[in-house]
């Protein structure tokens, strides 16, 4: 080959590199490259086209190749005829509040049932989407444990809705104090704090929500009392309150639902003490005269149950409602079940009782038996 023949072949295979190139650029950077100072049809394109900044395009779109399809997370389906709506909770300052239920409730008229129609909960930086089937008037809620409910009233339409302003979640008031028997303190007890009665009530989770004065409330709250017999109920709507036992799992009491009687409170307030009259009731358990430790003890009060056991002597102290009557109920492995009926010392008294484990419990036996042979068989083999 010529050497005139050489160079025609290497300009040609240049070339087509350099047009493969081309081809293979993104179409941004073909379009930046013809917007250059003196390509192009002139000077006057140039100073009204202002220049592209990567830094204003989303990284997400930046990086995203023709060829690659979107990711579903950035662009979440929606079914025919829902709704969505999307944006942030927030407290008083202005801080997310991660974990915070956002609920839509059924339209904010009188005669309508307060109906979750979606629910959803806030991720670490607050953000919510929360979804519905039925698109209407509706109260966007948003609840989170000891912070008042914040609300607002909505007319969602089919499709996508991002609130410009977050939801906010308030610090309401708050009523706490101690219960306690005698003037110990109670622990483990579960009290209830019911609000205003409503009409128009749901149920989110565990909880209860209530319309009171035109916007969505905390309508029941439950807390449990520390060691130090301490309680409180935090992000409550100022008013009337009724605090009442809900549950008595103090390992140190037993007590029938009504010892403790409903206390109204005033929200807000503090150093509320509920006081439950108590009386102490001192027992031991024997078998054939010897403690027996470790027996299971069950105290009736009029159907109502609660089981403590008994300590590696046999004893158990625990404090009981004065003057009622109650059961006691010994169980003990291999025994028969004996039961007591007793009424209660009086209060600020002290009543040791000794109690007796039961007979023997006949052997269970599954299926008869008979002698055959001098060897022990089923009935029938």
């Amino acid at each position: 080959m010529s050497p005139r023949s050489r160079l025609i072949a290497l300009l040609a295979l240049a070339f087509l590199v350099a047009l493969a190139a081309w081809i293979a650029l993104p179409p941004a950077a073909v379009q930046a490259s013809l917007e250059l100072p003196g390509i192009g049809p002139g000077p006057d394109r140039d100073r009204q086209r202002a220049p592209i900044e990567l830094a204003t395009v989303p990284r997400s779109e930046a990086a995203r190749s023709p060829l690659v399809a979107p990711d579903e997370a950035e662009f979440p389906c929606l079914e025919e005829g829902h709704a969505s709506v999307s944006g942030r909770v927030v407290d008083e300052e202005g801080t997310p509040v991660p974990g915070a239920r956002v609920v839509l409730l059924a339209a904010p008229h009188a005669a309508d049932a307060l109906a979750v129609r979606g629910s959803t909960v806030a991720d670490e930086r607050g953000r919510f989407d929360v979804r519905s089937a039925n698109p209407g008037d509706v109260w966007l809620t948003a609840i989170a444990p000891g912070l008042r409910p914040g609300t607002r009233p909505l007319a969602i339409e089919e499709g996508f809705a991002d609130l410009a302003q977050p939801i906010v979640v308030e610090r309401g008031v708050a009523i706490s104090g101690r219960v306690l028997s005698g003037a110990a303190p109670l622990a483990r007890v579960e009290l209830e704090a019911v609000g205003p009665r409503s009409a128009r009530r749901a149920r989110v989770d565990d909880q209860e929500l209530a319309v009171v004065d035109g916007r969505v409330e905390w309508g029941a709250l439950l807390a449990t009392t520390g060691a130090d017999g301490a309680w409180s109920f935090r992000g409550l709507a100022p008013g009337r309150w009724v605090v009442r036992p809900h549950a008595f799992r103090c390992p140190g009491a037993v007590f029938p639902p009504g010892a403790l009687p409903p206390e109204a409170v005033d929200a807000p307030a503090e150093g509320v003490d509920l006081r439950i009259p108590a009386a102490r009731l001192a027992l031991e358990v024997l078998d054939d005269g010897r403690p027996l430790p470790w027996a299971e003890i069950e105290i009736e009060y009029d159907g109502a149950r609660s089981t403590r056991r008994a300590d590696a002597h046999g004893k158990l102290e625990i404090d009981v409602s004065p003057g009622e009557g109650l059961a006691i109920v010994v169980h003990a492995p291999g025994r028969v079940p004996t039961r007591k009926v007793v009424s209660g010392p009086a209060r600020g008294e002290r009543l040791e009782l000794q109690v007796s484990a039961g007979p023997p419990a006949p052997p269970k036996e599954n299926m008869p038996w008979r002698v055959a042979g001098g060897a022990k068989t089923a009935a029938g083999k």
